[in-house]
């Protein structure tokens, strides 16, 4: 009988024991969970902070090349200074006019020298000497501009940011020049050109009444 006691004693005594054991895994577990919980917090709470690094980033023409090119233009032709109906002022400067592809082209500067945050306007018109446009019916006229020169559908598009300017900002679908930005912008023709076109038969003008008053065509002319 004392022998039967012995083992139902031990027997007893082991559930005992196996709940040690058991609790101090239980511990264990929790400890782990606990960490687990905390170490992914912390990626979450970092994914978050890059998230919003990443949305606060300028958003700009661009997936333009602004965001990856530098430039600094040389020998630009005489500024002219314009005002938009916004109250925002601007400088342009005409740096070349080309062909490539079939299609002309022209670079100038756009500034921001409005001493605030301005819209990223495109006030330059690329003008082509009439007789060189190949379909007559897109070839438009300004008041202003040279008789023999007309407006043709063209592009305008951001091509590189000058010296250490920061890229536009892009803010519910406006996109937004920091002060003192300054842009290389580029204006191409959607159509092709005749192909004895030189610099000699483009010209930049702005016209638009956001920023030309009396609404004639005024030349921003090359160096």
């Amino acid at each position: 009988m004392s022998g039967n006691h012995r083992n139902v004693a031990g027997s007893r005594r082991k559930p005992k024991k196996n709940t040690g054991l058991i609790a101090l895994a239980g511990v264990l577990v929790t400890a782990l969970v606990v960490v687990a919980i905390a170490a992914a917090m912390f990626v979450l709470g970092s994914s978050g902070d890059q998230s919003d690094a990443l949305s606060s980033r300028p958003t700009g023409t661009v997936p333009d090349e602004a965001e990856v090119k530098t430039n600094a233009p040389q020998g630009g032709g005489p500024p002219m200074t314009l005002t938009s109906t916004n109250g925002f002022k601007y400088s342009v400067s005409a740096l070349d006019g080309q062909v490539a592809d079939g299609k002309a082209y022209i670079d100038y500067v756009l500034t921001n020298v409005s001493g605030t945050e301005a819209l990223l306007e495109e006030p330059g018109d690329l003008f082509v000497t009439k007789t060189k446009v190949t379909d007559q019916s897109k070839c438009m006229p300004q008041p202003g501009a040279d008789a023999n020169m007309c407006s043709v559908p063209n592009t305008t598009r951001i091509v590189a940011v000058v010296g250490a300017s920061k890229p536009p900002v892009t803010r519910e679908g406006d996109r937004y020049m920091p002060d003192g930005a300054a842009y290389k912008l580029r204006i191409t023709t959607d159509n092709d050109v005749d192909a004895s076109v030189t610099r000699k038969d483009l010209k930049l003008y702005v016209w638009d009444a956001r920023f030309i008053s009396d609404r004639y065509a005024h030349q921003v002319t090359f160096p």
